[in-house]
């Protein structure tokens, strides 16, 4: 379904909105328990509703039933029947449990025009890492409860992940969605059949490479992430609205909340990780600077030079 784009180049977003539609969000549906909190990011944009294509690909079901095993009748040492035929019948196996909460489907089709370009990484490794857990109220719910027994103390969520750089999980209004920061980690609220996307808001002049990913799963390409596969190019003082899993270089799949089993993740075999999302920003390498030491010697090079005073060539 998705093939990875070649080149040694990133991705730089250019155009992710096909039209505006305004109107207001419908109010998000906030844990009940009195936790307190903050918005995970902040600011106002739109986006547009694109017209409803599902790409998902319908899994086969593998799974099938068991025959029933019979067995002999028991005879006796004469060879005569010790007792009337019996048949047994295995247990049953337990039927399987449906993970409960929000996974992220593979949504409608929406324009986002990107091109290639150029970017060299200042190091393989990352120097900031967004990392947040998305589900719905009840179970940002259970798993605050879960936190806040192991001593744990919610915050309000901050939206700034490095200087200069905003990330938040924002709704289809471009409103952000409600978060707590509890445990080391975004807890985002979402609801089911929501749209969603994540914005990056860089407000430095510096340019930065953002590799991110939805339930484990690269937005590029739809397969495992890792931090070594390419990501989006962002410019200074831009905003990147990351809006869906991306099928072509004008195309993406919308990001949607909606159950596990349905989700891109369980549909393709990676469920294990369903209900995280992931920023992590590379750094640009910069040449050398030269100073004025270094200018003032070049200015002053002398294509001959004379020897100094008293030497003499052997």
């Amino acid at each position: 379904m998705h093939k990875r784009m070649g080149g040694v180049g990133a991705l730089a977003a250019l155009v992710a909105l096909a039209g505006c539609t305004g109107g207001r969000a419908p109010a998000p549906n906030y844990p009940t328990t009195g936790y307190g909190g903050g918005n995970y990011g902040g600011g106002e944009a739109t986006a547009s509703a694109g017209a409803p294509r599902s790409t998902a690909s319908q899994p086969s079901d593998d799974s099938g039933g068991s025959d029933e095993a019979s067995e002999a009748p028991p005879t006796s040492s004469d060879g005569c029947c010790a007792g009337p035929a019996t048949r047994s019948t295995p247990a049953p196996e337990p039927a399987r449990r449906e993970r409960p909460g929000l996974g992220t489907v593979f949504g409608e089709s929406r324009r986002s025009e990107v091109r290639q370009v150029s970017f060299q990484r200042a190091s393989d490794q990352p120097f900031a890492v967004l990392d947040a857990r998305y589900n719905d109220a009840a179970g940002t719910r259970a798993m605050i409860d879960r936190l806040l027994g192991r001593g744990a103390r919610p915050q309000p969520a901050p939206t700034l992940v490095a200087t200069g750089v905003d990330v938040s999980v924002v709704n289809e209004y471009g409103q952000p969605l409600a978060a707590y920061f509890i445990g080391g980690h975004m807890q985002v609220v979402g609801e089911n059949n929501q749209r969603y996307a994540v914005r990056v808001t860089n407000r430095s002049g510096q340019r930065y490479e953002i590799v991110a990913s939805v339930d484990g799963l690269d937005v590029l390409d739809g397969k495992r992430a890792e931090l070594g596969k390419r990501g989006y190019v962002l410019d200074g003082y831009a905003t990147l609205m990351i809006e869906g899993f991306r099928t072509s270089f004008s195309e993406v799949a919308a990001f949607r909340f909606g159950s596990v089993a349905s989700s891109y993740a369980g549909r393709t075999g990676e469920a294990r990780n369903v209900g995280v999302i992931a920023v992590a920003l590379f750094a640009e390498y910069q040449a050398p600077q030269y100073d004025q030491d270094d200018l003032d010697l070049r200015e002053s090079a002398e294509p001959f030079a004379k020897p100094p005073p008293g030497w003499v060539a052997e």
